[in-house]
């Protein structure tokens, strides 16, 4: 068995099917969390990423596929050993809006209530004409459901039901919230801070930024209300194989490059040995790390590992 078609002592399609089999078909769904670490060559990883991407999709995850390799739009590294800013990767495609649209879909086929075909959740006069109810009783069955079960949901931050709960009752009403604050919310969640924007968060029950300090509850409050949103959990493949790019220090630079200079002089190295190792020392495109990057990492993949019980319905794959 070569190594390009194996992970540990498992081939890889054997693995591949028994994470389908017993935990994206299984143990995930029923609200189970898992991390699992692959190792490889540069193109078995990509083979095995792929096909994860497409199990997951194919079993209606939500998936994402984040590389510290990739810059970011300022040509800065992703810088994923930061908590907030993994979550910010991890949620930076979501259609928020779409996804709340979705929430109130599910509320209402949990009460039987019927949507007729083509029409938007916020129609609630011809939803209600089809289910032969007033608009106004949809409406107050919502809040109540919003009050009774979103807010008092402990398993979620708080912020996140109110964000949440607040965009969904916009799809109802869309005078529920002026676009203004609807706008201030949608950035909320991916960790911009317009201007005035404190005052719309508190208006909506929000009263601190996601950061380092909050990013994991964000995170596992994303996992659990994904199935609110019609999916069965989420997938993410992490490819942190940049991070083994660690960039030296100045000291070790300096140290380098003064052993290639002596070793030049010396004629301990060749001219060519010398002037190689003084090109090792120059910038280039390779993505690097430094060694605090690193061991923050390691620490969050521990975190990770030694807490995975505090999540739902989620699965880590990290290359």
């Amino acid at each position: 068995m070569s190594p390009e078609h194996a992970i540990g002592r498992v081939a890889r399609e054997e693995w591949l099917s028994v994470i389908e089999r017993d935990y994206l078909s299984d143990y995930i769904p029923s609200g189970g969390s898992a991390v699992k670490f692959v190792s490889g060559s540069d193109d078995h990883l990509a083979g095995v990423s792929t096909q994860l991407c497409e199990l997951a999709r194919s079993q209606n995850y939500y998936s994402v596929v984040l590389d510290s390799d990739q810059k970011d739009e300022a040509g800065k590294n992703p810088d994923l050993h930061q908590m907030h800013k993994l979550f910010f990767a991890i949620t930076r495609d979501v259609d928020w809006k779409s996804m709340a649209d979705k929430q109130v879909q599910g509320y209402f086929e949990s009460k039987r209530i019927t949507v007729p075909e083509g029409s938007p959740v916020c129609d609630l006069e011809t939803i209600a004409q089809a289910n032969q109810v007033d608009a106004s009783v949809l409406l107050q069955m919502f809040e109540e459901h919003f009050r009774a079960v979103l807010m008092r949901d402990r398993r979620k931050m708080f912020e996140f039901r109110s964000a949440l709960g607040a965009l969904a009752r916009a799809q109802l009403d869309p005078n529920a919230m002026t676009p203004l604050d609807e706008d201030v919310l949608l950035q909320w969640f991916r960790g911009r801070k317009p201007k005035g924007g404190l005052a719309a968060l508190k208006r909506i029950l929000i009263y601190s930024h996601i950061g380092p300090t909050n990013a994991r509850s964000m995170l596992s409050s994303f996992c659990r209300w994904l199935p609110e949103a019609g999916y069965r959990g989420l997938m993410v493949v992490l490819d942190l194989r940049a991070y083994q790019n660690i960039k030296p220090t100045a000291a070790q630079q300096k140290a380098r490059m003064m052993a290639a200079l002596e070793g030049a002089a010396s004629g301990g190295l060749s001219p060519e040995a010398a002037k190689q190792m003084l090109a090792d020392l120059q910038p280039s495109d390779r993505t690097t790390y430094t060694p605090m990057a690193f061991m923050n990492m390691v620490s969050l993949m521990r975190r990770f590992i030694d807490e995975i019980d505090h999540f739902e319905r989620f699965m880590l794959v990290v290359l």
